[in-house]
């Protein structure tokens, strides 16, 4: 299942970098009132059982200092079985249906996501740290040893949490660097 969200909800281009993590956590929050339990990778992933279950991609339209036409893009495996997703060809990569053996209502999920995607983008950003706390709380890998690949190099260390506008806060020998993008292996 694949769907976008637009909005043309006017956000100041600094914080464009909070996008991912606002959408995760509202896919997060969505799947827990429906009684899934789920986690999040940094920047854009969801997580279950310790499964990929989907993920988030985010773009806007950035004039003089502000970001307008959002458009959210969010895919998740919601009702493949263990063949559907092996022929993915995604490395740890599972659904709903074969993370809780049952069939799931895809227009309760997209609802639900949507309902929560709405709630956050309303307060935003006034609810930066309340985000950034509850994605943290959520995060699968926190205080974790990562590899993080970003232009074209590969940073081993330890995921600390989230810094300014949503970049990944890693520790390696001891000292803290600031990552805007990526991905966790």
């Amino acid at each position: 299942m694949a769907f976008s969200f637009f909005s043309n909800h006017d956000i100041d281009s600094n914080k464009i970098g909070y996008l991912p993590i606002l959408s995760g956590l509202a896919v997060n929050n969505a799947l827990n009132k429906l009684d899934i339990s789920s986690q999040l990778k940094w920047p854009n992933d969801i997580i279950v059982n310790g499964k990929k279950i989907g993920g988030i991609l985010c773009e806007s339209t950035i004039r003089k200092k502000s970001s307008r036409n959002i458009v959210i893009g969010i895919g998740m495996n919601i009702n493949q079985d263990e063949n559907d997703v092996q022929n993915l060809n995604i490395p740890n990569a599972g659904s709903l249906k074969t993370e809780y053996n049952k069939a799931f209502v895809r227009e309760e999920v997209i609802s639900s996501v949507i309902n929560n995607l709405e709630i956050l983008l309303q307060s935003f950003p006034k609810n930066i740290s309340k985000i950034t706390h509850n994605w943290v709380k959520a995060c699968a890998h926190l205080n974790q040893d990562v590899e993080l690949s970003y232009n074209s190099k590969k940073i081993k260390g330890i995921f600390k949490g989230l810094g300014d506008n949503g970049v990944c806060i890693i520790e390696k020998n001891g000292k803290l660097i600031d990552i805007a993008s990526g991905s966790i292996c």
